[in-house]
């Protein structure tokens, strides 16, 4: 029952803010976040175990990455491939960079200044691609440019989780094993990619 009733909250605010976000001509993210603050247990209390909702909320961003992934065919990887090595390059080096060197200067060890650049050079794709869908941006040279950029962010996403373990000292390694193990994250991403783009295919043919 403590699930229907989460549920149900949840769903009656989606619906309610979908409707008041068309309406005033809003991005409904931004409604979507709002309601969630409002709902939980920081303000009105309606949904009180944030641990059950996160639940839904992962179910919710897998549903919205599978439909980003079919907009993203290996034609358009082929197109934006050339500006996601240089403007998603550019973005995450300079941005790890500079929030690592700013880490240092405010007298945080390495390892902890470089996983603050990694989560600060990351963005959600989930939420911006879905308000360029809803301002009908996704195809506009800026957002070609966003969804470039957040293609190679998804794509380090696994390196930079393997290393994580590594900065966070529950495991000994050296420079060299830090890259192999992000060497290795990008062995594993691009193995993913050619599963999926040669056997699932026959298989799903077959």
């Amino acid at each position: 029952m403590a699930y229907l009733h989460d549920f149900v909250v949840i769903l009656g605010a989606a619906l309610l803010v979908v409707a008041v976000s068309h309406r005033l001509r809003l991005p409904s993210v931004v409604g979507f976040l709002a309601t969630g603050a409002l709902i939980g247990p920081g303000a009105l209390g309606l949904v009180e175990d944030v641990h059950r909702v996160e639940q839904y909320a992962e179910l919710g961003v897998v549903f919205l990455l599978f439909v980003i992934g079919l907009e993203c065919s290996l034609d358009r990887l082929k197109e934006l491939g050339a500006m996601m090595l240089r403007g998603g390059g550019m973005q995450v080096g300079l941005t790890l960079g500079l929030v690592t060197a700013a880490a240092l200067a405010l007298g945080q060890p390495l390892p902890r200044a470089i996983f603050f650049g990694s989560v600060v050079a990351l963005s959600s794709t989930a939420i911006l691609l879905k308000l360029y869908r809803d301002t009908a941006q996704i195809e506009a040279p800026h957002g070609r440019v966003s969804l470039a950029i957040l293609l190679l962010q998804d794509f380090l996403i696994v390196p930079l989780l393997l290393i994580v373990p590594v900065l966070a000292g529950t495991t000994a390694a050296g420079p060299m094993q830090i890259l192999l193990r992000f060497g290795g994250g990008l062995t594993l991403v691009a193995a993913v990619f050619l599963l999926g783009r040669y056997p699932l295919r026959w298989a799903l043919s077959f």
